[in-house]
């Protein structure tokens, strides 16, 4: 007899996000402790895949003497690498959809396969979906580089400049070295991370897309964030303090040089799978059953 899945936290209003994160963080461990080595394989080859393409395809750009400089503001970024970039995705997204895919199998213990994730790559129906799907991401990421890439590299070069400066004083035999705020443009820092909360504000409510794109071949991937970001409306603050209920496996990945992700990783990738399992469910739940202001407060989900 093919066992039954574990169930999602439960779908009615009024669960405490602490409630469903703790039910999401629990089911995740015992989802993916049979397919464990498994899933630190594909999300293995998903990472070496996408640094390697993203290696590729910089050199590329190098190799070609490709620079289409962008400067507006205090920003100036180098446009080329990253359109490359994108252009590259188009060999790992078939592989990002398969290892999804293959996490929302296994926790819902439907049989997943290693070989399956490949069949991505195989014939014209998933590449014609896999084309559909592209669409929508260059799209995203074409969002990503002014919302994202942009203010973090000014960020990141103006850490390096101020770091290097105290560094030298150091170097130099300063007795009291000091941090020249001078170096940092308070008003481009403040501009940069209100344009990273937009754009990690963004991510979020489309958190969703890919699990109605694959659970929904009917539908196109821009019907899907469309559902994604009506379903994420009431999730997003809860999704927030999922995330944030990992700063301790952060902080434990950096003290063990990061041999730590190796369990951390497929953890979280499990946990994300099993939230956008409850997410699904509330908000089909909230659009087929009318609130009724005299319903009884729902039971606590069970592990």
């Amino acid at each position: 007899m093919t066992p039954m899945p574990p169930t999602p936290p439960a779908p009615p209003k009024k669960l405490k996000a602490a409630q469903v994160i703790r039910t999401t963080k629990g089911l995740a461990k015992p989802a993916m402790a049979p397919y464990f080595f498994r899933i630190v394989l594909l999300l293995g080859l998903e990472a070496l895949t996408g640094y390697a393409l993203s290696m590729v395809f910089a050199g590329l750009a190098q190799r070609l003497g490709l620079s289409l400089t962008v400067k507006v503001w205090v920003y100036e970024f180098d446009l080329s690498a990253a359109l490359l970039s994108l252009l590259g995705n188009v060999l790992l997204l078939p592989l990002t959809l398969g290892v999804t895919e293959f996490l929302m199998k296994a926790f819902r213990r439907s049989g997943p396969r290693v070989a399956d994730v490949f069949l991505w790559y195989a014939d014209g129906v998933h590449w014609k979906r896999v084309l559909e799907y592209y669409v929508y991401a260059v799209l995203i990421g074409l969002i990503a580089i002014p919302l994202y890439a942009v203010p973090a590299n000014w960020l990141m070069e103006t850490v390096n400049a101020v770091t290097t400066d105290f560094g030298q004083q150091m170097t130099n035999g300063a007795v009291s070295p000091v941090i020249h705020w001078s170096l940092v443009d308070f008003r481009a820092a403040g501009v940069s991370l209100l344009l990273m909360l937009l754009y990690a504000f963004l991510c979020v409510r489309l958190f969703l897309t890919p699990y109605y794109f694959l659970d929904h071949p009917e539908i196109g991937p821009f019907d899907a964030a469309g559902r994604s970001w009506r379903a994420m409306r009431a999730h997003t603050w809860t999704f927030i303090l999922l995330i944030l209920s990992f700063i301790g496996w952060f902080f434990i990945c950096t003290m063990t040089m990061f041999l730590a992700a190796f369990y951390l990783v497929p953890y979280l990738r499990m946990t994300l799978t099993i939230y956008s399992e409850y997410a699904r469910s509330a908000d089909e739940h909230s659009r087929m059953v009318p609130p009724a202001d005299n319903a009884p407060p729902p039971e606590a989900p069970t592990v």
